[in-house]
């Protein structure tokens, strides 16, 4: 007896799918990730040279929530960490494959994550050493307005809650 091969139909085969469109970025979310990048490295640069804040005057505020131990994590300044998180908002916007519902639930964790450690960290500046830093400020607003965006332009595939 004689094997015959099955030959096996191109139909058979998986198909591939289609490659995704590139998704737009949000110029919005872009720019306001760049502004808390100049904030944040602004402050972060202060941290690390010891020079004097270019946010405050003489002892202002800015000085003693630099100077205490709530300014920074794991030997990093709270700045450098600010930096970091902006950075991959900006990477998450740039992402060119992410659908828009991914990239936005990326983008809102990662802001709704910001906006919670600058929200403690102003009130443990307020209540705990009693001073307000001016680039802590302008960063947690850009956080907010970045929030407050990202809550505008909600998909509307996104689920209820977003975490």
């Amino acid at each position: 007896m004689t094997r015959k091969k099955k030959r096996t139909a191109h139909r058979d085969r998986p198909a591939s799918p289609a490659p995704r469109p590139a998704t737009p970025p949000d110029r919005v979310m872009l720019a306001l990730a760049v502004l808390g990048l100049l904030i944040t490295g602004c402050l972060a640069w202060t941290a690390g040279s010891d020079s004097p804040s270019a946010f405050c005057t003489g002892d202002g505020g800015c000085d003693a929530i630099q100077r205490s131990g709530w300014s920074t994590l794991l030997g990093l300044p709270m700045a450098l960490w600010g930096f970091g998180l902006y950075a991959v908002v900006v990477l998450v916007s740039l992402a060119p494959k992410a659908s828009p519902l991914l990239r936005w639930q990326r983008q809102w964790r990662l802001v709704l994550l910001g906006l919670a450690i600058s929200v403690y960290l102003t009130a443990v500046g307020a209540f705990v050493l009693d001073a307000f830093c001016v680039g802590c400020l302008a960063s947690l607003a850009v956080l907010a307005a970045m929030f407050v965006w990202l809550q505008l332009r909600r998909p509307a595939s996104a689920p209820a809650q977003p975490w």
